[in-house]
């Protein structure tokens, strides 16, 4: 049953990519990372070997730390453009006001991101859990690798607005 499960979440994740491929329109960033992830969670069951029931329970779990993380990017983001901000204009205050806001985001990312985790080790045990975290930590730097070796390679077809303004 778990076999037929994952072979069907692949056959629609084959076919929604055939279907992206062949669009004539970009695809958005929410579309793209929404099919990464999917991908992403894919391959991260294959490896987990996690039954029906545990993968109901583990994948909302990792969804909450994916939200997570990137709601905490978002603001990251915002505090280290007001920091800049800050920065070229010399203000002191606004200085200390943004390095303080980024000290105390880190600190509420690290306390929810340890919740989340402790969910997940309990459903998961230590050893899917280890499994869990090298995953993680090895998915986003090959994602990497791979699309610099694209782009070295002169893989990715230029947009059209950068190719008129050369």
């Amino acid at each position: 049953m778990n076999k037929k499960i994952l072979l069907f979440i692949l056959g629609m994740l084959i076919f929604s990519s055939i279907a992206f491929a062949q669009s004539w329109h970009p695809q958005s960033k929410g579309e793209n990372k929404k099919v990464l992830l999917q991908l992403r969670n894919l391959e991260l069951l294959k490896i987990l070997n996690l039954t029906n029931e545990q993968s109901m329970k583990v994948l909302p779990i990792i969804k909450d730390i994916d939200n997570l993380m990137g709601d905490s990017f978002e603001s990251h983001r915002a505090i280290m453009n007001d920091l800049e901000v800050a920065l070229d204009n010399n203000d002191k205050k606004e200085i200390a006001k943004n390095v303080d806001l980024l000290l105390v985001q880190e600190s509420e990312l690290n306390k929810k991101k340890s919740v989340l985790y402790q969910k997940l080790r309990d459903e998961l045990g230590e050893e899917n859990f280890g499994r869990y975290l090298l995953f993680m930590q090895s998915f986003g730097r090959d994602l990497q690798d791979k699309i610099r070796m694209m782009k070295e390679g002169d893989r990715f077809q230029s947009h059209p607005k950068i190719d008129k303004n050369k």
